[in-house]
């Protein structure tokens, strides 16, 4: 099926979802041959015809088209799909929440990608215009090969099946505009390629993310032969601006030179910083793009609880929460941090690298919990803050994709203005506790 298309015109002797044998048709030279496809061979130009694929090969496990705003996806598990798990496209204010998207994209003829978000639409006054945070992507990878209509080249390679790749979100508007599309707190691994990826996207950032292992095309499809595919196979970005990469783990399989973090034609404002890497296999290969403007980037083991490097399926309990030893903790960058992690659980004053904070079971979170009062819980003007002694209490609020918007201290019963916040979700934190809070 992976040549196979049919041409929509007046010749179609069936239909576009039961077409007759002979409106089959095979993307090769003689038109009939279903293996006939050649390293560097020229195939006829279809680029001008209504061409169409098999269906059941390119679905769609959750698909959101044409001006969808303001939907949440939360909390689904989307798996064994043939093509794309999830895919957004032509929308606004979506969040993606807490979803585990596996083994999706193996027999797409398309070239599909565990979950991708395409052509969104930018919002204003900073907002966030889609959030991807705290989901499971792994084992999403191709076992076909891919093919554009507009192309007269077919590459007899696997070369796609990413974990999340985020395309196109390039209008002027987007350029710009001072939106943003948030990654933030995800855990991505065992992907055909990249576990996180933009291309020709504007306005993205890659916070806090924990990606490990997403090369099974390389490591494992095409171990031991020639046909060794890109080496994108960690955090990466080709084409766009204005994209940040902070805070992330990114563990990697080094054999072909693959690279943790890569960027390639950023027309302005790529910034990395505070992001750990690791190569199970040597050294990790330095993408020229990202050395250029890295900032304080640590090649180190980050020592997860449980993540065998060598190859387990989709069965297997991966824990990528840190040891003790983690040269993560304590490494992000506080500004950029999200004030919660993976599990929800409110990260601490000097917060770690990844997605998932660590914590010492030797410590109390909640010891000043029932001191604390914090109201109204859905407010307009103010938030009233009630404290029942004179110490000194940082307080810290955070919009729901992890932006600080106060950083304050107080020492007695406190009324705190917000005229200045957009409505929306937000968290306070008060020394060791957490309030969310919604501004109408």
């Amino acid at each position: 099926l992976q040549f196979i298309y049919i041409i929509v015109d007046e010749n179609l002797v069936g239909t576009p979802t039961d077409p007759a044998p002979e409106d089959i048709r095979h993307r090769d030279k003689e038109g009939s041959d279903t293996t006939g496809i050649y390293e560097d061979e020229t195939y006829p130009d279809i680029s001008d015809e209504n061409v169409k694929r098999p269906s059941f090969t390119n679905t769609r496990g959750i698909y959101l088209s044409t001006n969808v705003n303001n939907i949440e996806i939360i909390n689904n598990t989307i798996q064994f799909i043939p093509g794309m798990g999830v895919n957004i496209a032509d929308g606004k204010y979506i969040k993606i929440i807490g979803n585990v998207i596996h083994d999706c994209s193996r027999r797409c003829s398309v070239g599909a990608h565990g979950f991708a978000i395409t052509k969104t639409k930018p919002v204003n006054n900073g907002d966030t215009s889609i959030l991807i945070s705290r989901n499971t992507i792994h084992h999403n990878y191709n076992e076909v090969y891919s093919w554009v209509h507009t192309k007269t080249i077919i590459k007899p390679r696997i070369d796609e099946g990413k974990g999340l790749s985020i395309q196109r979100n390039n209008s002027e508007e987007w350029i710009d505009g001072d939106g943003r599309i948030v990654v933030v707190n995800n855990i991505s691994y065992w992907n055909g390629y990249s576990g996180l990826h933009s291309n020709d996207s504007y306005k993205v950032d890659f916070i806090n993310n924990t990606c490990f292992m997403n090369s099974f095309t390389n490591t494992i499809t095409y171990a031991n032969t020639d046909s060794i595919g890109g080496s994108n196979i960690g955090i990466s970005v080709q084409k766009g601006g204005d994209v940040r990469m902070i805070n992330n783990i990114s563990v990697i399989d080094t054999d072909w030179g693959g690279k943790a973090l890569s960027a390639a034609n950023i027309s302005n404002g790529l910034f990395v910083k505070n992001n750990i890497i690791y190569g199970i296999n040597g050294t990790v290969s330095r993408d020229p793009d990202i050395t250029l403007v890295e900032i304080n980037t640590l090649e180190a083991n980050p020592h997860f609880v449980d993540a065998p490097y060598n190859y387990e399926d989709e069965e297997y309990d991966f824990n990528f929460g840190l040891e003790s030893n983690s040269p993560a903790i304590g490494y992000a960058d506080i500004l950029y941090s999200p004030a919660y992690d993976y599990y929800n659980r409110l990260r601490d004053s000097n917060p770690d690298a990844g997605a998932l904070e660590f914590f010492s079971t030797s410590i109390n979170h909640n010891e000043t919990e029932e001191k604390i009062k914090v109201f109204p819980t859905l407010f307009k003007d103010y938030i009233k803050i009630e404290k029942q002694n004179n110490e000194p209490l940082n307080i810290q609020i955070y919009s729901i994709d992890g932006k600080k918007v106060l950083d304050s201290k107080i020492i007695s019963n406190t009324k705190i203005y917000t005229d200045y916040l957009s409505p929306g979700i937000y968290i306070l934190k008060a020394g060791t506790n957490s309030f969310k809070l919604i501004k109408e």
